[in-house]
């Protein structure tokens, strides 16, 4: 049985109070990146390859030939906007343990856009119109559109008409690179606050399972 796709389930049977803290950050690194964060990527983006070749060929609506599956904006949306809740959970978890999903949604938004943290109007948006939206009750012609375009910025507020785009080829792109500093901030020994909030909630979350 695989815990992550490249971890099995043996490790398991050793009592969680004796895996290193290594241990514990390389296996949810594996989770996050490998089983959401990264099949997001491979879907919307052409960035999955076996040596020189791509792994999904599909024609776009131009006819034309391309890497990745078409018309996925949505749904690669649906699979990563639960990532904003994760990261508040791991990386705050003494005030997130009991705060609503709200409350993490808002604060993980925050650290993963910080140049948005003040723009209350982007943040609701983003959370009541598109994450509540997408999780449970359907998409409905509103305040969010989604667009692939030269603009870097994933999430933009267009005052004019009052919407927030969204490109979420580069908003995939910026989770992952997000989680990657966040992991390499784990690795880094000096960081014990951040490290001890980690192996907090992995503790926890794996005790709940015996």
């Amino acid at each position: 049985m695989y815990i992550s796709p490249v971890h099995t389930m043996p490790p398991l049977k050793q009592d969680i109070a004796d895996w290193s803290v290594e241990q514990m950050i390389e296996v949810f690194q594996a989770q996050i990146d490998g089983w959401h964060l990264g099949i997001a990527d491979r879907i919307i983006n052409e960035v999955w390859k076996i040596g020189d070749d791509y792994c999904i060929n599909a024609i776009n609506n131009d006819g034309d030939l391309v890497h990745y599956v078409v018309d996925s904006g949505w749904a690669v949306l649906q699979i990563t906007l639960s990532y904003f809740e994760i990261i508040a959970f791991y990386k705050n978890f003494a005030k997130m343990k009991k705060a609503s999903a709200r409350a993490k949604f808002d604060w993980g938004f925050k650290d993963v856009f910080p140049e948005l943290a003040q723009q209350t109007r982007v943040m609701n948006i983003v959370r009541n119109e598109l994450r509540n939206a997408l999780y449970h009750t359907g998409l409905e012609p509103g305040y969010v559109y989604i667009t692939h375009d030269s603009d870097p910025n994933p999430i933009v507020l267009h005052n004019a008409i009052g919407r927030v785009r969204v490109d979420p080829h580069s908003f995939v792109q910026h989770l992952r690179s997000h989680f990657k500093v966040y992991i390499d901030q784990l690795k880094d020994v000096s960081m014990t606050d951040l490290r001890n909030e980690f192996q907090a909630v992995f503790k926890s979350k794996r005790a709940a399972k015996k």
